[in-house]
């Protein structure tokens, strides 16, 4: 069993989370280099979406036992299904499913 304490939670960013910090820095090059000012608070209201989706992320993951759970024996050469546990003590996470 493993604790998820805050040092061990880590959010990294998918291809799709790269390519949509691509399009917000490319967003915001335009938006000062043709001086539009509902592209530049677009741009800083997408990415305050983001950091807020992040925190969220962070904050259903953390303080979370983690433990393996029922693996069925396979061949070699077979897929392999693996059962992760998570223990809830602490507040409710309605993201977590």
């Amino acid at each position: 069993m493993v604790f998820l304490s805050q040092r061990r939670v880590y959010i990294l960013p998918t291809r799709h989370g790269l390519t949509f910090g691509l399009a917000l820095i490319l967003m915001l090059i335009a938006s000062i280099n043709y001086n539009l000012s509902s592209a530049t608070y677009s741009r800083f209201c997408s990415r305050a979406w983001a950091s807020f989706r992040s925190l969220h992320t962070f904050r259903n993951l953390a303080h979370l036992y983690v433990s393996a759970g029922r693996v069925a024996p396979v061949f070699a050469g077979d897929t392999a299904q693996f059962e992760l546990v998570f223990e809830n003590t602490g507040a409710t996470r309605p993201a977590l499913t």
